[in-house]
């Protein structure tokens, strides 16, 4: 080293580098100039071995071979006196990651910045290395990246740590901004739609999720999945009018069964039975044995006051599910509510207590039933005061059914 020093320094002596020094005004400007003459020799007679280095490097770099490759690299660096090639410390730096030398990538990737603080590679490449021992660093350079170079593919990673560093710290409005950025950038991926659409559903209004799945829909107005969301969404904001029209666009390219029940529950809502009973029908169809369709039917023509049709549908049910606690359940109502209609200005007589006994004896079956068995009890108590007591019975002996006609159906 000593003697390249010494040649150097002849060098300088015999090319002139030091001329002008007498007409520099003071001694900080004589020193400068002594100092640029200096790098000046310096490079020229380094330029060559330089640049011989620099083509090592990148040929084993290319070859995969890193520690050669970190060899050449730092030997270049250190030659490149006036810092032409700052942009090669990323690729020394690259070395040591792939040498698994994660300290000394981190300190050239920082040299490499206080050479060149505005090399996007450099803060890109360094906040890859921190992503997971330092995340906040690693953000900041993260959001340099995406300032200065949003649009470049090869930098499309920062985005993605950025959203990832974000959920992790339960800062949501960043995340969905970086999201929309995403979203904007790449309008064909609806990767990035659904993923805003369900931090939306986890920590925001619903509201917000409706407005983000409607801008979906607008975009992708043939993917069923996003309309039956769509429809979803509004049903769960009461949004009854709004979802059946949805069901319907759905439902004209693809009949299934789950968006006719949807559109029963919307009909229902919205207090429209008998639509709602032909949903359920058309689902029925599609799905023969779901037993709960049925049952649904038959609550539907309960509520609408057609008994007989609903009983009917009970025992539909029970033929696909022998004994089914829903059934009986509704068959319990049934009775109950036929009970109710059939009573008159006189008051509760006879043949109702026998009604309102049918209906308590069904909800008694299922009193233990893990779904239906605490509304059941509740039935069963309620429902005690109104069947008939010893001194009914006393008076109608031998009377087991009722004879009113708006009983009649029930033992037809």
């Amino acid at each position: 080293m000593k003697k390249l020093m010494l040649l150097l320094l002849l060098a300088v002596a015999m090319t002139g580098c030091y001329t002008g020094y007498e007409e520099a005004g003071n001694q900080d400007e004589l020193d400068q100039a002594r100092q640029q003459a200096i790098r000046d020799s310096i490079a020229q007679v380094n330029d060559f071995e330089m640049r011989k280095s620099r083509s090592f490097a990148f040929e084993y770099y290319k070859q995969l071979n890193y520690e050669q490759a970190k060899r050449y690299f730092i030997r270049e660096l250190e030659l490149d006196v006036n810092h032409q090639y700052s942009q090669d410390y990323s690729r020394l730096a690259d070395c040591y990651v792939r040498l698994g030398q994660a300290d000394s990538a981190r300190v050239t990737y920082e040299y490499g910045l206080s050479l060149d603080p505005e090399n996007v590679y450099l803060h890109f490449a360094l906040g890859l290395l921190l992503n997971n021992s330092n995340e906040e660093e690693a953000l900041q350079h993260y959001l340099f990246v995406t300032e200065h170079a949003p649009d470049d593919p090869e930098y499309h990673d920062a985005w993605l740590k950025m959203k990832e560093i974000y959920i992790g710290q339960a800062n949501y409005e960043l995340a969905l901004g970086v999201l929309e950025r995403l979203i904007e950038m790449h309008p064909d991926d609806k990767s990035y739609q659904l993923e805003k659409e369900s931090i939306l559903q986890q920590y925001f209004d619903p509201e917000d999720v409706i407005a983000s799945l409607e801008e979906s829909h607008a975009r992708f107005p043939d993917d069923l999945s996003i309309s039956r969301r769509l429809a979803e969404a509004y049903f769960q904001s009461t949004y009854y009018s709004k979802t059946l029209t949805i069901c319907a666009e759905i439902l004209g390219q693809e009949q299934s069964a789950e968006m006719l029940q949807l559109e029963a529950s919307a009909h229902e809502s919205l207090e429209q039975y008998q639509s709602a009973i032909t949903s359920l029908k058309a689902a029925s169809n599609l799905a023969p044995d779901d037993v709960e369709t049925v049952c649904h039917i038959a609550d539907l023509y309960r509520m609408k006051g057609d008994f007989e049709i609903a009983r009917n549908y009970v025992y539909r049910a029970n033929n696909i599910s022998p004994n089914y606690p829903h059934a009986t359940f509704i068959l319990g109502q049934i009775y109950e509510n036929s009970a109710d209609a059939c009573t008159g200005a006189g008051g509760i007589l006879f043949d109702d207590k026998l009604v309102y006994k049918l209906a308590r004896e069904k909800f008694a079956t299922i009193t233990s039933d893990p779904r239906f068995g605490k509304r059941a009890r509740s039935k069963v108590d309620y429902l005690e005061a109104y069947i008939p007591q010893t001194s009914d019975i006393f008076m109608n002996q031998g009377k087991e059914r009722p004879t009113k006609e708006c009983y009649l159906w029930i033992y037809e």
